[in-house]
Parts: structure tokens; sequence; C-alpha cells
């Protein structure tokens, strides 16, 4: 990807869908410049997220933003209906967590209302 290269895609808020996140999350940071490592871990990240957002079936549409600069990429997924409880209950204790916390630079939920993730990743890791 070169200078800020945008990748945007809406995809069906459902577990099976979520390939298609990963995918283009791996194309993407493969596209950035990432290793081989760093593609993998950004497909965890963003599968992480997104089964976070789909968790209770609420959601009808996921959508997501991928932001390359050649150096790092940045991931948003936002969920439309949001999650009934957002940030879910039990989060810094899930899977997920553990995961964003490890193979990401950086990362964000929304809070309330505003149910999304972000998510930094450079192409050399945390």
């Amino acid at each position: 990807m070169g200078v800020s290269d945008v990748i945007r895609l809406a995809i069906p808020a459902r577990r099976e869908a979520l390939a298609v996140l990963r995918i283009m999350a791996g194309n993407a940071a493969r596209l950035s410049g990432f290793g081989y490592n760093r593609v993998e871990e950004a497909r965890l990240a963003v599968n992480e997220a997104a089964s976070l957002l789909v968790a209770d079936g609420r959601s009808s549409t996921l959508r997501c933003t991928l932001t390359g600069d050649g150096t790092s990429l940045e991931v948003e997924i936002v969920a439309d209906p949001g999650p009934a409880v957002w940030p879910p209950a039990g989060w810094e204790d899930s899977l997920e967590h553990a995961v964003l916390s490890t193979v990401s630079d950086w990362y964000e939920l929304g809070i309330g209302d505003d149910t999304r993730v972000r998510i930094l990743l450079g192409q050399n890791g945390s």
C-alpha cells in the first residue's frame, strides 16, 4: 500500500463472514510491507476484534476500514447496530483482549454506543 491507501468494506455480521475480513487484513498488511509473522498477527487481531463485535448476534453489518501507509496498518471495525452491552462484560479477562494486547501496537474500544474497535499494527510488532 502506498501513502495512506484506504480499503473499505462491509460484510454481514456473522462469524462465517469474518474470513473476508481476515483475508483483507492479511492482504493490506502484506501491501504495507509486513513480513509473514506480522501479516498473520494482523489477521489474528482483526479476527478477534470482529468476533467480539458479533458475539451477541445483535449486529447486522460490520464496516471495516484498513488504512496503510507503508509502515503501519490501522484497522477500524464498526458494528451496526452494536452489541447490546459494549464493551462486553468480562472484557479484561477475555481471549480477545489477550490477543489484541499481545499482537497490536495499540488498540481501543469505543464506549457505550460507539461500538467500534480500532487497531494499529506496525511492521515490526509491538
